[in-house]
């Protein structure tokens, strides 16, 4: 999926989810999958693909939605640096070493976590972590 073309088509699909919603979007792949992308787009295809993803959240902040659950430690950073966050208040835990953030600078909740935290069930005590919190 070319990022350029494909963010369009997910801002349009944002804003046809209701407005209580808290849409996933998510890029993942197999180790082959991931093999065939870091071929057809080089070594930079992380960053890219981090890049693509905080500007959907920033599309999402600019339509309204104020819950994010983001994986990926650099892709975390990548979207706290694209909604302009500079401090969060830390609240509870949603798994260990994963808190619910709420932006000191914003009206934004956020669920943050790199690759080893969480177990099967976190996406789900993520959402329930940050619905409440609404």
């Amino acid at each position: 999926v070319n990022p350029e073309t494909a963010l369009p088509a997910v801002s349009v699909w944002l804003r046809a989810q209701p407005a209580n919603a808290c849409p996933l979007i998510y890029a993942s792949r197999d180790l082959d999958g991931v093999n065939r992308t870091k071929s057809a787009l080089g070594e930079g295809a992380g960053r890219i693909i981090e890049e693509f993803l905080a500007a959907i959240a920033t599309e999402a902040q600019d339509q309204g939605f104020s819950r994010f659950i983001v994986a990926g430690g650099e892709t975390s950073g990548a979207v706290l640096n694209a909604l302009g966050i500079q401090a969060v208040t830390i609240g509870a835990k949603v798994a260990e070493g994963v808190p619910v953030t709420t932006a000191t600078d914003a009206a934004l909740t956020l669920v943050m976590k790199s690759g080893n935290f969480g177990d099967e069930n976190f996406f789900a005590e993520a959402y329930d972590a940050v619905t409440r919190r609404k």
